[in-house]
């Protein structure tokens, strides 16, 4: 499972990072393009099948369950459910909004510090840069121990696809080690 978080969005124009419009790139769904911008209220799920991800030199095709969920802290009491069972976390910022950075460390804190399979090392940031505007927010440390992928609108989404994949396989790794551990734990104590 692989969940994604999206900022408060109290303050709708400071809010549209782009989080859906992500989403609905990364599965190609064409929900919600081209119309009027309305929040996402709880969560929306969309599964789909990503190409080409190589776990030891092997490409196939994996089953994607992507969370586009609201930061909206009137949702805040869910998002137990919503991480529980996730094996990433994707944050996607625009820092040119003021105080970005602060509600970032707020929903790294809510979502990966809260659930303890998860660390740094399952995340995945996407900056989000819209027309050439000015970076008003700095990321603090946590934030670069993840990967990191900036993209610039229309100009650089394809990469984003790509860099996405790499991210999947990276996540699927980790799944599989924690398996065999897992199984290796249960025949030590057999």
């Amino acid at each position: 499972m692989f969940k994604t978080k999206r900022e408060n969005t109290q303050d709708t124009k400071r809010s549209k990072s782009g989080k859906t419009t992500i989403a609905n790139f990364l599965s190609d769904s064409t929900e919600n393009v081209g119309g009027e911008y309305r929040p996402t209220q709880g969560v929306r799920i969309v599964e789909f099948e990503t190409q080409n991800s190589n776990i030891n030199n092997g490409g196939f095709k994996t089953d994607v369950e992507l969370w586009d969920c609201s930061g909206d802290l009137k949702f805040e009491s869910f998002w137990p459910a919503i991480y529980k069972d996730a094996n990433g976390i994707v944050f996607v910022c625009d820092l040119s909004v003021p105080d970005a950075s602060s509600k970032l460390d707020y929903y790294f804190e809510s979502f990966v510090n809260q659930n303890s399979l998860l660390s740094s090392k399952n995340c995945l940031l996407i900056e989000n840069v819209k027309n050439n505007e000015i970076r008003v927010s700095s990321l603090s440390n946590v934030f670069s121990k993840m990967q990191h992928i900036s993209i610039n609108g229309e100009e650089n989404i394809q990469k984003l696809g790509e860099k996405f994949n790499k991210y999947i396989s990276t996540l699927l790794s980790g799944v599989r080690d924690r398996s065999e551990q897992d199984e290796l734990n249960i025949l030590t104590i057999s």
